[in-house]
């Protein structure tokens, strides 16, 4: 009797801790998180690592740990954590190397804050639509490489598209605004019969990629 009411104790306090923890955000505890130099005169309060112990597949990112505000996802944070979603806090500003990569995210949730997405950070995932927020000015190599996106709407602040950034998905339409001034080589290949929209037809639409695409030039609405 003294076992069963023990046992029903355990899971009692193991359900409230779970059920809190969802709703506010993965545990703490399933982070790893250190403080990072930039410059001489800034630092940043970064995750570094991810405890796949923790079973929390679907992974709310809190705004902060320790009461130390998370700015950054540095590499190979989550880097093949079996993770299937993930929000990411209105409170990050850069997502580096390869930081979600390798694993089976279908469905990510960036807001208003991230300015860079760096190299393959969320290549080879299941991720099938994207929207990137306003605040997001680089989208650098490889980032989302090897996913199975349909659609993608970028913003009119991305100013850069790193090579191989959206290759090899199954990508029918993409939005591309007129801030964009570079686009890297193979951005886009391996899109089978994709279409992509321009407000205006700048250098960044050159031979290799008017080769491969078809190109619909929408004029922006003033």
């Amino acid at each position: 009797m003294i076992t069963s009411l023990v046992a029903l104790l355990i899971f009692c306090v193991y359900w409230i801790w779970a059920t809190s923890a969802t709703l506010d955000g993965t545990p703490a505890e399933c982070f790893t998180i250190k403080q990072q130099k930039y410059s001489a005169k800034v630092n940043y309060w970064v995750i570094n690592d991810y405890d796949v112990s923790c079973w929390w597949t679907d992974v709310i990112i809190p705004e902060s740990i320790s009461w130390y505000t998370i700015e950054w996802i540095y590499d190979y944070a989550f880097y093949n954590k079996w993770i299937t979603s993930v929000v990411i806090p209105d409170t990050v500003v850069n997502i580096w190397i390869q930081s979600f990569a390798e694993n089976n995210i279908d469905n990510v949730v960036l807001w208003n804050s991230v300015s860079i997405i760096w190299q393959g950070a969320f290549s080879w995932n299941g991720i099938v639509s994207l929207v990137v927020p306003w605040s997001v000015s680089i989208i650098s190599d490889g980032a989302f490489q090897n996913n199975l996106l349909k659609t993608v709407v970028l913003q009119d602040w991305v100013s850069m598209i790193g090579i191989n950034a959206f290759k090899n998905n199954q990508i029918g339409y993409a939005y591309l605004p007129s801030s964009i001034s570079k686009i890297g080589e193979w951005s886009f290949d391996e899109n089978e019969n994709m279409v992509v929209v321009v407000e205006d037809v700048k250098s960044f639409v050159d031979d290799w990629f008017s080769l491969w695409f078809e190109i619909v030039e929408r004029q922006k609405d003033y």
